[in-house]
């Protein structure tokens, strides 16, 4: 897999997932090296609030390179590690993540995209998961659906090994968004992105990791959890200072605006 991604100090920052030297958009070891590595510096970066997720050619990600299973079983198993790494780390980020979906996606790469918080998607868009056919399962895939998804859905989903429309991919949870075609797409993609970026940084990361901890609580503790969140967030000064200049109808500090370039102009 070839990653390039559009940083600096652009408040969202354009991850392009391309084929290999063979063609093949798979989750190589130098490429998710590369992955890591652009999830990690954006931690580590203020102004970025947005990270977006996107392939070419017709091809979002084909999972992780089966080329793995021939080399030796300490490199096979440290690969497996470190994608599940990647994906709890992509679901764990301080930035809101975007999936923006244009053709086939399958295996692992369905793990990628069920670990982004928004997935956007065109109608052409395919989603496989065909692990069960070849006597394996998409375990690292499976939590990341379960947030999305009954996991009755999900179960019968694998059962099948079927690659789904996009369609009926949106009417399971996978997808959030659906769009006519490539050009409609990047539309409601530009919109997504006006929008996140009118959202407090502070304020969607703490969502990212409530969601989390909710998931794993009764009601009684994430109603207490919530009642403590907000109490404490509504005595911050920036969040008085939010207020305020809200009833006054002046614009908020922490809105954004972002030009895109390539795919999203």
């Amino acid at each position: 897999m070839d990653v390039r991604c559009e940083k600096g100090e652009a408040p969202v920052w354009q991850i392009q997932l391309g084929p290999n030297e063979q063609g093949r958009t798979v989750v190589s070891a130098s490429g998710l090296q590369a992955l890591t590595e652009i999830v990690e510096e954006a931690q580590r970066t203020p102004t970025c609030r947005v990270l977006v997720l996107e392939g070419t050619d017709g091809v979002f990600c084909e999972g992780m390179d089966l080329d793995l299973a021939s080399t030796s079983p300490e490199t096979m198993q440290a690969g497996v590690y470190n994608f599940a790494e990647f994906l709890l780390a992509l679901r764990k980020s301080k930035q809101v993540v975007v999936a923006c979906v244009d053709g086939v996606v399958r295996a692992g790469g369905i793990g990628i995209v069920a670990a982004c918080d928004i997935v956007l998607a065109s109608e052409r868009s395919a989603f496989g998961l065909p692990e069960i056919n070849l006597g394996l399962l998409p375990a690292m895939v499976l939590p990341f659906l379960a947030e999305r998804m009954p996991v009755q859905k999900a179960k019968r989903w694998i059962l099948g090994g079927l690659s789904l429309p996009a369609a009926q991919a949106q009417a399971i949870g996978l997808v959030d968004e659906l769009a006519e075609d490539t050009d409609a797409l990047y539309k409601m993609l530009r919109r997504e992105l006006r929008q996140l970026l009118r959202a407090h940084p502070r304020a969607a990361a703490d969502l990212k990791q409530l969601t989390l901890e909710t998931a794993a609580n009764t009601l009684e503790t994430g109603l207490s959890k919530g009642a403590e969140y907000t109490a404490t967030c509504m005595t911050q000064p920036e969040t008085i200072e939010g207020l305020q200049l809200f009833l006054a109808g002046e614009p908020l500090p922490w809105f954004a605006r972002f030009r895109p370039k390539g795919p999203t102009t």
